[in-house]
């Protein structure tokens, strides 16, 4: 998913994407590349975008959120 400009600036563990939505981020993609677990204190930027996993409910809600 392109990363949503309410996240641009933020980290993983300040947006509680988890805690909120019940989707996990398990990689991002930057600059044509794949970073598996990324570090959840580094800001995200908007020309990353998210790899997501979970129910189609859990993703419908980071969605319907962000």
């Amino acid at each position: 998913r392109p990363m949503p400009t309410s996240l641009v600036g933020k980290n993983l563990v300040d947006s509680n994407v988890r805690q909120k939505t019940g989707c996990s981020v398990i990689a991002l993609r930057s600059e044509g590349h794949l970073i598996v677990g990324p570090d959840p204190l580094i800001p995200l930027r908007a020309d990353e975008q998210l790899i997501l996993i979970g129910t189609t409910e859990a993703e419908q809600m980071f969605l319907d959120l962000f």
